[in-house]
């Protein structure tokens, strides 16, 4: 009897470890080095941030939402990822997203083909997201967790680099809680000090 329901447990966390069903492997340059189990299409998923070197208060981390910075001369919105927690008014008209071949787009309900997609982000700088889909960046992948004894979310990479990633406090143009890729001293968007680094899960809810 223990045997089995041991069995029935680990298999039970392999597939919570799974991404979605509709999730693919990919053989696509984005997702290069990631191992066989890594993906770049799923759909309706949200994102969250675990920091990777101090305990976090729950096991699903701290969920990231569109934080919009405006349009440029010729209409074009620009927005970036925060905290839920600093940023909380956006997640009602982006609620989750979509990891389509390398590219992340963030999923907008009353018409989807007009969703922010993932624009190239800068060493130092906050990963960007456009309204503009003809800059839209095939950048991202996807990467199950497959060992059946953590069971964790799968993790997001960008630039094929699953560890680049940080939360940092806006100083500029606002006070969110940013996601940063490779965060460095000299830029003056975010104040380095408050910077801590995360790891990025995509969560799917069934």
């Amino acid at each position: 009897m223990f045997k089995f329901v041991l069995a029935v447990f680990l298999a039970t966390q392999a597939v919570m470890s799974l991404p979605s069903p509709l999730a693919r492997r990919s053989t696509g340059a984005w997702c290069d080095g990631l191992g066989g189990s890594a993906y770049d299409l799923a759909y309706n998923f949200s994102l969250s941030v675990v920091n990777s070197t101090l305990p976090n208060a729950n096991s699903t981390g701290a969920p990231l939402v569109l934080n919009p910075q405006g349009q440029d001369s010729s209409g074009v919105a620009t927005y970036n990822l925060a905290t839920y927690n600093s940023q909380p008014d956006t997640i009602g008209i982006w609620p989750n997203f979509t990891l389509e071949h390398g590219t992340l787009l963030a999923n907008y309900l009353a018409d989807l083909s007009i969703s922010p997609s993932g624009d190239e982000t800068e060493v130092g700088g906050p990963v960007t997201l456009t309204s503009d889909a003809n800059n839209s960046a095939k950048i991202y992948c996807g990467v199950a967790d497959t060992d059946p004894e953590q069971g964790a979310p799968p993790l997001l990479a960008l630039y094929t680099n699953l560890n680049e990633f940080s939360i940092c406090h806006q100083r500029e143009g606002g006070e969110a809680d940013l996601l940063i890729y490779n965060a460095t001293s000299s830029n003056s968007l975010y104040d380095y000090v408050s910077c801590y680094p995360v790891l990025v899960h995509l969560l799917y809810n069934y």
